[in-house]
């Protein structure tokens, strides 16, 4: 009994982080339009 609250728990954790890291990535996504580097489509690279 005690394995199996142990591995439920690292299985939350897990999927907390890899829900974490898909808010941030999509929400820097949505940011990303607003940034100056977003307008590489136009074939301006201005890291270049």
């Amino acid at each position: 009994m005690n394995g199996f609250w142990i591995a439920g728990i690292a299985i939350n954790v897990i999927a907390l982080g890899v829900v974490l890291r898909w808010a941030v990535r999509a929400w820097k996504q949505a940011d990303a339009p607003r940034r100056p580097h977003a307008d590489t489509r136009q074939g301006v690279d201005p890291d270049s």
